[in-house]
């Protein structure tokens, strides 16, 4: 089993199975706010980009986002206010991809357009830098 830390607004107890694909379900309706549509406009270009460059790869539309080490997790509790860090283990055969969460970021300048078809070929062809985000392709089970 491989362990990694998952960062919910839910605190789950030990035990609990977390399934993958809960994000990507947020985005089967129209956007209810700007913000909303800001960030499924987001993902909708990642995911055009992961269906041509890594079609293989885990979509973040259908995994359980994790962190590789407490660390990280942390510093990304400061993107989710009063939320939770759990340590969650999975199957060492699960599938994963490692992103660079910083290419997701919305303090960038530069033309959005521009910025989010780059962002998001990187995403998915080079080797994070910065906070890397774990995208696992299966469930994750909460152990502490």
């Amino acid at each position: 089993m491989t362990i990694y830390y998952h960062v919910s607004t839910t605190q789950h107890p030990v035990g609990f199975v977390i399934q993958p694909g809960r994000f990507g379900g947020l985005f089967t309706n129209a956007p209810a706010t700007v913000q909303d549509g800001f960030v499924m406009t987001w993902e909708a270009t990642l995911e055009t980009a992961r269906r041509v460059i890594s079609p293989n790869a885990v979509s973040r539309l259908h995994c359980v986002f994790g962190c590789q080490d407490i660390a990280g997790a942390q510093t990304f509790q400061k993107y989710r206010p009063n939320s939770f860090v759990h340590e969650v283990e999975v199957p060492d055969d699960t599938p994963i991809h490692l992103g660079n969460f910083d290419l997701i970021s919305y303090s960038q300048s530069g033309s959005y357009i521009e910025r989010w078809a780059s962002n998001s070929i990187s995403y998915w062809q080079d080797k994070p830098k910065g906070m890397i985000e774990v995208l696992i392709g299966g469930a994750a089970t909460v152990v502490k």
